[in-house]
């Protein structure tokens, strides 16, 4: 079994949860599970230049305030989740593998909901 988690001190939230674990039996075969869920991209409050004119965080905060950019930043952040469980047994020189996956990606604002966005 393995399991991590990314705490972001500076957003309060956690950038990644994630246990995976693998199970095998005596006649080799294994049982995989898989729970991640994840900020993507990762939080960070470069994040809040999507959409926006430019690519710099320092440009932003001429015209909106820190708060007003993590809070932009976060918006911006989709959490996504996968779900893993498979089992996998030798047949002779072969395996057969049996699979089960879900993903789901958060929904996201349109990018032009935000102040200056899509303004090239």
């Amino acid at each position: 079994m393995y399991s991590l988690v990314e705490y972001d001190v500076w957003f309060n939230e956690v950038n990644i949860a994630m246990f995976q674990g693998t199970w095998q039996t005596r006649g080799q075969t294994a049982f995989n599970v898989l729970f991640d869920r994840r900020k993507a991209p990762p939080l960070a409050t470069s994040n809040s230049v999507i959409g926006q004119p430019t690519t710099s965080v320092k440009t932003l905060l001429q015209t909106q305030s820190l708060a007003q950019l993590r809070q932009q930043a976060v918006a911006l952040t989709a959490d996504v989740t996968q779900v893993l469980a498979s089992v996998t047994t030798p047949v002779g020189r072969l395996a057969i593998r049996r699979d089960f996956r879900l993903t789901n990606v958060g929904a996201l604002p349109a990018v032009n909901d935000f102040p200056h966005a899509g303004h090239r």
